[in-house]
């Protein structure tokens, strides 16, 4: 869908745009049609994980990366529409903003589970106080770099013209980040405890008080008779 609207700007008149648009286009059909390839070669990939307590971890995955399948198209048209106004050195010193921000709400993040799950994080360390300057205070630099920018170099641009391209660089740069947090906090954590089942299966079968075909699936049990052996009450201690 993404696509198909990108070809479509990029299809119309320019006198019929209310925006400008870069004139070589960063989302072509080839780069879906490698993105794509790529999703289902996941896909495949997952088939490998056939234990009943890891299936729904692998179909919430498929719906993740094609999320971030979406949000890499979103972002290649967002740098088109962005290039006209923006210049190159502008749109990547917001990806390395975004980068810097989404590498230290994952350290945070990282310092929340250890404490969480050993105890030993360290909740007022420096790159945590760091981490919060640049949540407060980066975001506001950024945005008022952006409008000294716009305002140089759009003399030419209706006002009304000028506050879209604003509204919509800052909903893209929101967006970006609303989803590195919704990876780095939720997915994440989840995603750590999936590991954990694969690496202990047994262990948190027996914590969870689920008996062996329950826990493995009819289907994964077939194939590994081994596993029927196991008793299947949960030990009450």
């Amino acid at each position: 869908m993404i696509l198909v609207f990108s070809l479509s700007l990029h299809n119309s008149d320019p006198k019929d745009l209310r925006l400008p648009i870069y004139q070589h286009p960063l989302l072509t059909a080839e780069v879906y049609l490698v993105c794509f390839l790529i999703w289902v070669f996941i896909i495949l990939i997952g088939k490998v994980f056939r234990k009943a307590f890891i299936l729904p971890y692998r179909n919430h995955f498929h719906v993740i990366t094609f999320l971030i399948w979406l949000s890499l198209e979103f972002n290649l048209l967002a740098i088109d529409m962005s290039l006209p106004t923006l210049s190159i050195w502008m749109v990547a010193a917001i990806f390395v903003f975004i980068t810097i921000l989404a590498y230290f709400m994952f350290s945070l993040e990282i310092e929340s589970l250890k404490k969480l799950m050993y105890g030993n994080g360290s909740g007022s360390s420096l790159r945590n106080k760091i981490a919060n300057k640049i949540a407060i205070y980066g975001m506001s630099f950024l945005g008022i770099g952006v409008i000294i920018n716009f305002i140089i170099k759009s003399f030419s641009i209706k006002f009304s013209t000028l506050l879209e391209g604003l509204g919509l660089l800052i909903t893209w740069i929101i967006l970006n980040i609303a989803v590195i947090a919704m990876l780095i906090y939720i997915e994440f954590p989840s995603y750590l405890q999936a590991f954990y089942k694969w690496k202990y299966p047994e262990e948190y079968r027996q914590w969870e008080g689920r008996t062996v075909e329950e826990w493995y699936g009819k289907k994964y049990l077939k194939t590994h008779k081994e596993l029927i052996a196991i008793k299947n009450e949960v030990d009450l201690y």
